[in-house]
């Protein structure tokens, strides 16, 4: 997703007032219940992987876990930092 000060992939700053972060988009937004259930504290630094349809695996590695008002079970990042999780062949 995109941040407040971010425009289409333009990025203006590392802040993002509709969702209270300042200085980071390194991050992955989960449910708070997800982040506590996953033994996870609030700035906790966790490890991303993905599946692409063909079995191959891409990752992300010491982005913050941030909880959110997110369903349970998922979660969200910015682009074009998480773009690396996405095959173009997806």
């Amino acid at each position: 997703m995109r941040s407040h000060d971010q425009w289409d992939t333009t990025i203006y700053s590392d802040n993002d007032r509709h969702r209270g972060i300042k200085n980071l988009r390194t991050l992955v937004f989960m449910n708070q219940d997800g982040v506590r259930g996953r033994g996870l504290s609030e700035l906790d630094p966790v490890d991303i992987t993905s599946t692409e349809k063909d079995g191959s695996r891409r990752h992300l590695n010491g982005y913050l876990a941030i909880s959110y008002d997110i369903p349970r079970g998922r979660a969200a990042g910015y682009m074009p930092e998480m773009n690396v999780l996405c095959a173009i062949g997806d």
